[in-house]
Formats: C-alpha cells, sequence, structure tokens
C-alpha cells in the first residue's frame, strides 16, 4: 500500500479545519444564544412576579382603606412601603447579577475571537477561517514532528539546529496567522 501523498494529506487537513471551524463557531453561538435565553426568561419571570405583587399591593391597600382605622391603615402603607422597597432591592440585585452573567459572557467572546471560534458570516470569513486553522494546523504538524535521522548514518539531527529550524519556522509563520485572523474579525465586524 502506498503511503499518502502531500496532496492527500492537505486535503485531509482542511476538511479537518473546515469541521473544526464549522463546529466551534456552532458551539459558540448556541452557548451564547443559550445564556442570553436563560438571562431573558429569568429577567421576565421577576417582572411578572414584581408586578404581580405590586398589583395585589395595591389592591389589599385599597382594601384595607374601607375597612380599617385611620390608625391601623398608616400601618398597613407602611407595610405595604416596605415589601416594594424590598421588591425594588429584589430587582436591582436581579439586576447586577443579570450584568455580572452579561460580563462572563463578554469574557466567553474574548477567548472565540482569540481562537476564531464563531461562525464566519461571508465568504471572505470562511476563507480567512480556513486559512488561520490551516496554517495553525501546519505550524502543529511541523512543531511535532521529531528531528530528523539522517538514513545513511543512522544519526538524529542535533537537538540545536531542530530547535533553531523550530523557532523560525513559528516565528516565520506567526505573522500570517495572526494576518488572516485579524482579516476574519474584521470581516465578522462588517456584518455588523
Amino acid at each position: 500500500m502506498a503511503e499518502p501523498s502531500i496532496q492527500d494529506h492537505l486535503a485531509m487537513a482542511t476538511a479537518i479545519v473546515g469541521f473544526i471551524t464549522l463546529l466551534g463557531g456552532t458551539w459558540a453561538r448556541v452557548a451564547a444564544w443559550t445564556e442570553q435565553r436563560s438571562i431573558k426568561a429569568k429577567f421576565q419571570d421577576e417582572i411578572g412576579l414584581a408586578e404581580r405583587r405590586i398589583a395585589f399591593l395595591g389592591t389589599w391597600v385599597k382594601a384595607q382603606e374601607a375597612v380599617c382605622t385611620p390608625e391601623r391603615f398608616a400601618e398597613v402603607k407602611q407595610e405595604s412601603a416596605r415589601e416594594l422597597d424590598e421588591l425594588r432591592s429584589k430587582l436591582t440585585e436581579f439586576m447586577h447579577q443579570a450584568d455580572d452573567r452579561k460580563d462572563k459572557v463578554s469574557a466567553g467572546k474574548y477567548v472565540r475571537r482569540m481562537f476564531l471560534l464563531f461562525l464566519p458570516n461571508n465568504l471572505g470569513g470562511w476563507i480567512c477561517h480556513l486559512l488561520f486553522y490551516g496554517l495553525v494546523l501546519f505550524v502543529l504538524l511541523v512543531a511535532l514532528q521529531p528531528p530528523s535521522v539522517d538514513l545513511e548514518t543512522g544519526q538524529m539531527e542535533p537537538w540545536s539546529e531542530w530547535l533553531q529550524l523550530q523557532l523560525f519556522l513559528n516565528i516565520m509563520f506567526a505573522i500570517p496567522i495572526l494576518l488572516v485572523r485579524s482579516l476574519a474579525i474584521r470581516y465578522n465586524r462588517k456584518r455588523d
């Protein structure tokens, strides 16, 4: 059986990169969507509860006004005011918690941007994503290669030469990787 050619390896790497891009972008979108839905649902529940409580307190105060003495009615109004203050503080606390969750989602956006784990919006974005992951995969494959062995003598390449080659290749490919990443982010911003 013949060994796979360079073209076979490149085709497989391209397929893997495309799949990883699609999977990472889809996962990022689904995670952000579910987090936002969760925050909105909890907010709607809290608002609904607050509205029902306010309506009840308003009805209760009106009913007590008709049947209570003025002194007792003053106490009822104070109790209602206290409950409304508690309700306001609960809603304020919930709003702060929702803001904290949004900050955590924003931190996740930074990680997704760093590794381009978002679904591209246009052809230019797809091309940049594929180039980015292709270059990263190439650098990883090169970095994982052990020092070569001379077939005639059977000796390994010196580690110092191997490390110099690794350093040179990583530096040489870092600039294109960062440029392609910035282009991908720019294409993503054009949608917004």
